[in-house]
């Protein structure tokens, strides 16, 4: 246990205070003693992150206070701290109204006016936003034509989707409730991502054949979310 002059000692090193006749004395306590080590480094710590604190006049009475709630490790009760700590119990206060007011405005921003909300009448506001279902995808293995197609958006605004690689150019005639789009694909020697406009309105697919120079390379359809 550690007794006043020992706190005292570590304080004064904190502070900068500490005498040079009792720098030894400071030094084979810490090296003989794990408590005083611990208060050392705790004390250091905090003296770190007040100076890191701007400058604060705290309201009467709250300077005292955050000193009666420090909870000393030493169990014996000790006097105020030296005067070198006196300079940092401003911002040490402000720190600790700081606290107080964040925690004020969690609880609050938590239970908006002070009036318990219930989980469930939060839907369309804090509630996790519905994830759209992913669009049925189309694999091709056509002889000239490999990859996958896919049909995204909605009934105002659909757009087709390929991913293929095409040994030739090809055309694509896409029917889509009675209204045929057709597109052209160029040419790859890998899979390249094309998307185009889809008119029409299909119920809930849309029929496509691939054609290169006039001749048909196969026929295929697409399904999707309606």
């Amino acid at each position: 246990m550690l007794d006043e002059r020992q706190i005292e000692l570590i304080h004064a090193d904190v502070d900068g205070e500490l005498a040079a006749g009792q720098r030894g004395e400071l030094s084979r306590l810490l090296l003989a003693d794990p408590e005083a080590r611990a208060l050392h480094d705790d004390m250091r710590r905090l003296s770190g992150m007040l100076e890191a604190l701007p400058g604060f006049d705290p309201p009467a009475g709250l300077e005292n206070t955050v000193l009666e709630s420090i909870p000393w490790r030493a169990a014996t009760k000790r006097k105020t701290p030296t005067v070198g700590w006196r300079h940092t119990l401003p911002r040490m206060a402000a720190a600790a109204a700081a606290g107080a007011l964040l925690t004020a405005t969690l609880y609050h921003l938590g239970s908006p006016f002070g009036v318990d909300v219930d989980g469930s009448e939060l839907s369309g506001t804090m509630a996790s936003p519905a994830v759209p279902a992913a669009a049925p995808v189309l694999r091709l293995d056509l002889e000239q034509v490999k990859g996958t197609v896919a049909v995204m958006g909605s009934a105002a605004k659909r757009t087709i989707e390929f991913d293929v690689a095409t040994a030739v150019p090809v055309e694509v005639v896409a029917t889509a409730g009675g209204v045929e789009n057709v597109y052209r694909l160029e040419a790859s020697t890998g899979k390249v991502r094309r998307s185009f406009m889809l008119e029409g309105l299909p119920d809930n697919a849309v029929d496509l054949e691939f054609y290169s120079a006039g001749t048909s390379l196969g026929r295929a359809r697409v399904g999707f979310q309606p």
